[in-house]
């Protein structure tokens, strides 16, 4: 019960920290802050290479279901790269949206309106919590 209303309480103080800075136009929050740091090109390759290398996921897709389609190592090596070419302009894509869907919400009128139906909400879920039995 104690754990559950100091959540709660967590809850509302965030939802109300949210409302308090829509109103008085700092955006700033809970959405990492107007000048958030950008990541610098060479760190972010160096970010995602080493993140997709450490993925136990891709190493067993490539041992268990690539060899059934392949009848050669060239043939897996061509396997490879097609999926290589289908990953990168699919993830590139999804950057390109990200970036302006980004350069959208960091306008001042949306980022005080997302923080205030983020408020909003986050009271709702505290006072929710709350009322819980």
């Amino acid at each position: 019960l104690a754990l559950r209303l100091a959540g709660a309480a967590d809850l509302v103080f965030l939802g109300l920290q949210a409302l308090i800075g829509a109103v008085r136009g700092r955006g700033e929050r809970l959405t990492g802050g107007v000048d958030a740091p950008r990541l610098a090109s060479a760190k972010a390759f160096r970010q995602g290479l080493v993140s997709n290398l450490g993925n136990p996921k891709m190493a067993v897709f490539f041992v268990s279901l690539l060899p059934q389609f392949g009848h050669s190592f060239l043939a897996l090596v061509a396997l490879g790269l097609v999926f290589c070419t289908l990953t990168f302009v699919w993830l590139t894509a999804y950057a390109a949206v990200v970036a302006r869907a980004g350069d959208f919400l960091r306008r001042p009128r949306i980022r005080r309106a997302l923080e205030g139906v983020t408020g909003a909400v986050l009271v709702a879920l505290g006072l929710r919590l709350a009322a819980e039995r």
